[in-house]
């Protein structure tokens, strides 16, 4: 606006270029200034804005310029009777029609009493079609020269006709420059937006989770288009279709998209299809070595790129190095997921988004409605694609609490199935070793055991009897260091239990060749249950293995005392105490006054 009130009667005027990469809000800014203009007490009176579609494929001259200036002139001024004018101009095609569609342009203009503000998009397409220099030139002197029109124009980068010293328009236009939207603009768009939806469910997220903001800047790369578009997902959270959604909105980008990388020259578009092909930044060697060009050749076309917006500069692993990538990080899951052909792969760059756009609560709720239509279906193509997205989810997870939560209802859901076997396509493996630890390998195991045995057990890993017995299987295959661990974590979950203390004390003596970790579990068994009389039983076999008579005794005679009908106790007391008299007749006058 105040480019426009500088722009006074019988001075030089000064024209305007807008430059930034597509959906920056170019165009927004164009007819926020014409309509500004308009509406301005002093500006409305003495400006006509003159808006130029978006796209204008029918100008090839500067004449077809002027014709289509006139209509769009006449349209604003009212004049909508006056365009016949130009048709007739075209129909006779004079040999000197540059000229006179420029005056027939002014005429119609003074009949206005104003002066024209011409709105003109994508100006670097116009120079590509008026390509002439001649014909430039002689644009150039008329807007120097006449203060009649002001020219605020429009590109998504800058071009060779404005850029290039050798052109007729080089350093002509007064440049601003539309920078991607930084983190506090960020939220103070949406913020705004928000509040005029009334949504006071983003307001929330951006109150409580301004990290998941960063991360959705980086995604959009601050373009404000991508940022309106993805706000209703963020809205929605895990109410709408999530994955439906999101696909549905990548597809809707396609256009974009599309159009953006078919504005890049040949080679450009070589080096920018590398670049997008990989999801962690390369560095000039990496496209090289990939394209088979010069390296000056490849950093002259990351420059370019550069520029223009396609990428960015990244952190490089070295500080010698420097590394490029996508800037629009959307926009490279896009690519990436046109791009992959196998289904796990693209539907892990679709959570990548998911995971940027949604919360860990949000996450869970889509585990749990995947696994019910995984469940609930009968389609095996619908089948293999949900395990493929829940696979995805668990991957996407970014905390091991998160993913133990996603791991375990997957198993509990194959298990109801009686289908363990299918835990492969529903998770990943090396992600479920990480994160379950020791487990996993119990879970595996649960995969070989008959139906009925697992119909008997059930599935229900937060219990610790079930742990307990799935010690029994275990150690009846001879997977002794699983039943430890499974031993173990019913411990863990109910420390105060003191049969998996016993039952671990009897695996570590028997069959690991632990005797002390076997004393020490028999003895935090027996503090737990004085009156259980396995573990003294035991303990007294440990004790005589050791040389401890004297112990062993005493610890075979407690368990005999406390369970005389049982075999185990009794047997141990024999073997124990009848062999051994010296020990038997120490221990008698205790036992003695013991009994009374």
């Amino acid at each position: 606006m105040e480019i426009v009130r500088a722009n006074r009667k019988g001075e030089a005027q000064q024209h305007l270029l807008v430059v930034g990469p597509r959906g920056m809000g170019k165009t927004m800014l164009l007819l926020a200034l014409a309509y500004t203009v308009q509406r301005d007490s002093t500006l409305g009176k003495e400006w006509l804005p003159v808006i130029f579609p978006e796209e204008t494929y029918g100008i090839g001259d500067l004449a077809d310029f002027w014709l289509y200036a006139t209509e769009h002139l006449l349209r604003a001024a009212e004049n909508e009777a006056a365009l016949h004018t130009v048709g007739t101009l075209r129909d006779t095609n004079p040999e000197d029609i540059e000229d006179q569609a420029k005056e027939l342009f002014l005429s119609h203009l003074a009949k206005t009493g104003k002066r024209a503000l011409i709105l003109l998009e994508n100006l670097n397409d116009f120079f590509d079609t008026i390509s002439d220099e001649a014909q430039q030139h002689r644009l150039r002197a008329f807007l120097m020269e006449d203060d009649r029109v002001m020219l605020a124009a429009s590109s998504p980068s800058y071009f060779s006709a404005h850029g290039n010293m050798d052109m007729p328009f080089y350093d002509f236009f007064r440049i601003i420059h539309l920078e991607r939207f930084n983190k506090e603009e960020m939220i103070e768009v949406l913020s705004e937006l928000a509040k005029i939806r009334e949504d006071s469910k983003v307001l929330k997220v951006i109150e409580n989770q301004p990290e998941r903001i960063n991360s959705l800047r980086i995604l959009t790369g601050g373009n404000p288009r991508l940022v309106k578009i993805i706000y209703r997902m963020l809205s929605e959270g895990a109410e709408g279709s999530a994955r439906e959604d999101l696909e549905r909105l990548l597809e809707d980008c396609t256009p974009y998209f599309k159009h953006r990388i078919e504005e890049l020259k040949p080679e450009s578009r070589r080096v920018f299809d590398h670049v997008a092909k990989h999801w962690d930044p390369v560095t000039v060697g990496d496209i090289q070595k990939a394209l088979r060009r010069p390296s000056n050749k490849i950093s002259i076309y990351l420059k370019r790129l550069v520029d223009q917006g396609f990428i960015e500069e990244a952190e490089a692993s070295t500080a010698k190095r420097k590394s490029y990538q996508v800037a629009e990080r959307f926009y490279n899951i896009y690519y990436l997921m046109r791009f992959s052909r196998a289904g796990k792969r693209r539907l892990a760059w679709l959570v990548q988004a998911m995971r940027v756009l949604y919360s860990p609560e949000d996450f869970q709720q889509w585990t749990q409605k995947t696994l019910e239509a995984w469940r609930g279906s009968k389609d095996a193509r619908l089948r293999e694609d949900r395990a493929a997205f829940l696979y995805s989810l668990t991957q996407a997870s970014d905390s091991v609490g998160m993913q133990r939560e996603i791991l375990d209802k997957s198993i509990a859901a194959a298990w109801d199935e009686d289908n363990l076997q299918c835990l492969n396509t529903l998770i990943d493996q090396e992600m479920a070793k990480q994160a379950l630890g020791d487990d996993w390998d119990l879970i595996q195991f649960l995969a070989s055991l008959p139906e009925k045995l697992k119909q008997i057990l059930d599935y229900r890993p937060e219990d610790a009897r079930w742990w307990y017995l799935f010690t029994w299987p275990l150690e009846a295959r001879s997977l002794f260091k699983l039943a430890e661990r499974a031993y173990r974590k019913a411990i863990e979950l109910d420390p105060k239990d003191a049969f998996p203390w016993n039952g671990l004390g009897n695996l570590l003596a028997d069959h690991l060749n632990r005797p002390e970790e076997a004393e020490d579990a028999y003895r935090k068994a027996i503090e737990l249950d004085p009156k259980h009389a396995f573990p003294y039983a035991g303990l007294s076999d440990v004790l005589s293995r050791r040389g401890d008579d004297i112990g062993a005794c005493a610890s075979a005679l407690q368990a005999a005392l406390l369970d005389p009908d049982s075999s185990w106790p009794r047997s141990q007391f024999l073997e124990v105490c009848g062999e051994n008299q010296e020990a038997w007749l120490t221990l008698l006058p205790k036992l003695l006054e013991r009994l009374g």
